[in-house]
């Protein structure tokens, strides 16, 4: 007895959405669930996928204004002779939003410039770019990513699904030196749509894109879709870890070696941070303190020879210290006193 609109028209993936709302008419009830995840057996239990959820009146209005157009009416019945889709939709909600102190941008696509707004986000990054994505055939974005690439302290790195449909970056990435992995036949399927940006850093507005919206041209022009970009230092850090388990489960090739030939550790233990002292890494590997739940709880990257690496904020405890750089990866054990 719950009525259903169709979007019927047959064009692109169609309703590519995955978003719910729930309560928007009361201020401490609304909620707004969305990301990648299909609401499928498969998506549910066994992909990769993401699902963020907001507690803001604000962003579930805009989200029901986007439903309404499709939808036909305000009220319980659809209507199809004003329901719009696709291409037929106009621009019509608000992009702006502060919930929780941080702001968030909203982007529905066909009619919002998704793409553009996915391109600015990926040229504001300062130090750090990880993406995770189903589909990217944008030469735009890759562009930008490849532009970002170019300062010796900004190392992008991505892994990606499909790497050899029509259109794919991935050969693209790789020619231009970006770190790429390939999910293709690993296990189940990489379904994400996310970017994270500058999570190391704090006061470089760290955010995370993330929704419905393949990096695809079909996700630009024909699809109904959803994109949020949310600007906070702590959602980026949670995005990140899962980035990095990614990777890792992926990373079976990677050459993992103690690194008493090297780089040198001093002191160890300590209260405060840890002179690293290297040979043979190039300015720009990236260098990653990992706690003993394997989360990455600081990133920075090899200026010269010798950094310090700071770990006065962290409890105290083991840590690992880990270099990366393209298939080389070293580890060495610490201790914060």
């Amino acid at each position: 007895g719950i009525p259903v609109q169709y979007r019927t028209d047959g064009q692109g993936s169609g309703m590519h959405n995955k978003f719910v709302i729930a309560d928007a008419d009361y201020e401490d009830q609304a909620v707004v669930l969305t990301g990648s995840t299909n609401f499928t057996d498969n998506n549910l239990t066994d992909d990769y996928n993401n699902l963020i959820i907001f507690q803001d009146q604000s962003l579930a209005r805009a989200f029901t204004l986007e439903f309404n157009e499709m939808w036909g009416s305000d009220g319980p019945e659809p209507n199809d002779e004003v329901s719009k889709f696709g291409s037929d939709k106009t621009k019509n909600t608000p992009t702006q939003f502060i919930i929780g102190g941080s702001p968030v941008e909203l982007h529905f696509s066909p009619t919002d410039g998704t793409t553009n707004a996915i391109r600015e986000a990926i040229l504001t990054t300062d130090y750090d770019l990880e993406f995770s994505l189903l589909a990217f055939t944008r030469d735009e974005l890759a562009d930008a990513i490849i532009e970002v690439g170019e300062s010796i302290f900004i190392n992008p790195q991505g892994v990606m699904e499909q790497i050899n449909n029509a259109g794919s970056e991935y050969d693209v990435l790789i020619a231009a030196g970006i770190d790429v992995y390939s999910h293709q036949g690993f296990g189940t399927q990489l379904h994400h749509k996310y970017c994270i940006i500058d999570e190391s850093e704090p006061l470089s507005d760290p955010l995370v894109i993330t929704g419905s919206h393949n990096w695809s041209s079909t996700a630009e022009n024909i699809n109904d879709e959803n994109t949020v970009i949310v600007h906070d230092a702590r959602i980026a850090n949670l995005y990140y870890q899962e980035y990095v388990a990614t990777i890792e489960e992926l990373d079976t090739s990677i050459d993992e070696v103690s690194m008493s030939n090297q780089a040198v550790v001093f002191p160890n233990p300590s209260t405060s941070g840890f002179n690293l002292k290297t040979s043979g890494w190039e300015i720009g590997t990236v260098v990653q303190v990992i706690n003993t739940q394997g989360q990455v709880v600081k990133k920075l990257y090899l200026t010269g020879q010798n950094i310090f690496v700071p770990v006065h904020e962290l409890h105290a405890g083991m840590y690992k210290i880990v270099l990366l750089n393209g298939d080389r990866k070293g580890v060495v054990t610490v201790i914060k006193q």
